[in-house]
């Protein structure tokens, strides 16, 4: 479905494109609308155009779906003289927007200094998905009244191997605003389901507190029995 989706949000940019445009999918789920010429007056213009577009659903034989779309802009050659700028600018504002809360940023001068850390973690936070690299650690609670260990939380933690221990809330809050954060949640309950499993065959009870939804910030409980 996800391709049929992608096909279905490529024919309406396209359709909304002017004839010299160009439109092309660049990334996972990332478009690039490159007009022939464009001052910013028109760059917003367009971009404005797309986004009350994309308002209205997608109608797919199987669903209606909803796309919530942000816009980055970058202009040549005020924001870059070669394509690779120009792409890393667009990107930049766009991750600016999505911080703001906003559908649409024009780059602004400065900005890489700001946001290259954030957009090379945010790449390399998908890898890391993808490869299973995030580790969990456990913070046990301890009973101290049986001097017993009753129960531990489970806390993801992502070992860089160039910045070192990458600040949980730095990471959370990009696979938040990324929509990575399903992925991430899916992650670390497989792994924790996993260690339940480990501790109960070897006798142990305990509750172990993980998150419950994609909403990284809601928790709930997973519970280990023999």
């Amino acid at each position: 479905m996800w391709t049929r989706v992608l096909r279905a949000v490529s024919r309406r940019l396209t359709a909304l494109a002017r004839a010299a445009d160009t439109v092309a999918r660049y990334g996972g789920n990332g478009f690039i609308l490159l007009p022939e010429s464009a001052g910013e007056a028109e760059a917003r213009q367009a971009a404005r155009r797309i986004l009350e577009r994309f308002l209205e659903t997608l109608r797919l034989p199987e669903a209606q779906v909803r796309i919530d779309l942000t816009v980055g802009v970058a202009l040549f050659p005020a924001h870059g003289a070669d394509p690779e700028t120009l792409l890393r600018r667009a990107e930049i504002a766009m991750y600016a927007a999505r911080t703001a809360g906003q559908p649409l940023a024009i780059y602004a001068i400065g900005q890489d200094e700001n946001h290259l850390r954030r957009l090379s973690l945010l790449n390399e936070l998908a890898q890391a998905l993808d490869r299973d690299e995030l580790q969990i650690h456990y913070q046990p609670k301890v009973d101290l009244r049986r001097r017993q260990v009753r129960a531990a939380e489970a806390l993801v933690r992502w070992m860089h191997p160039v910045h070192g221990m990458v600040p949980p809330d730095e990471f959370i809050a990009l696979a938040e605003q990324s929509g990575l954060i399903g992925q991430l949640t899916q992650l670390v309950l497989r792994k924790v389901i996993r260690q339940i499993r480990a501790w109960s065959s070897a006798g142990s009870e305990l509750t172990i507190s993980a998150p419950a939804t994609p909403l990284w910030r809601s928790s709930g409980d997973c519970h280990c029995t023999n």
